[in-house]
């Protein structure tokens, strides 16, 4: 199992569906920048998201274009398009987020703060060697 952490904003509305055994599930799919190899130039690469149950919930009161943060497991979907070609997609299904904002009661937004770090920075009292 490999797990993976993204960081990106929605490119659409999140879209929550109910699966077969009646557990909510929510999709959404987030545009993050990434840096190919060595380059100084920057590309977007589009994710699939999927949450279930509370994640689902929380996932789905967000709106496109917010600013989320994802951790979860990577998984591999197979299928065969119209055109009879085989495709191969990738999906984060998540175990957590953070979002760049919360909702205060009565669906009302609030920007969030951010959290103080919980550790101090080590103290090297070393020269770095270069």
């Amino acid at each position: 199992m490999i797990h993976i952490s993204a960081y990106g904003r929605l490119g659409r509305d999140p879209e929550t569906r109910t699966t077969k055994s009646g557990k909510s599930m929510t999709t959404a799919r987030m545009a993050c920048d990434a840096t190919p190899g060595n380059s100084d130039e920057q590309e977007t690469v589009w994710i699939q998201v999927l949450a279930f149950g509370k994640q689902a919930e929380t996932l789905a009161k967000h709106q496109k274009g917010e600013t989320l943060a994802v951790t979860g497991r990577l998984t591999q979907s197979r299928w065969t398009g119209k055109d009879g070609e085989e495709r191969i997609g990738f999906s984060v299904i998540v175990d957590s987020m953070v979002s760049s904002r919360t909702v205060r009661p009565g669906g009302k937004r609030k920007s969030a703060k951010p959290a103080p770090p919980d550790t101090a920075p080590p103290d090297f009292d070393d020269e770095i060697p270069f």
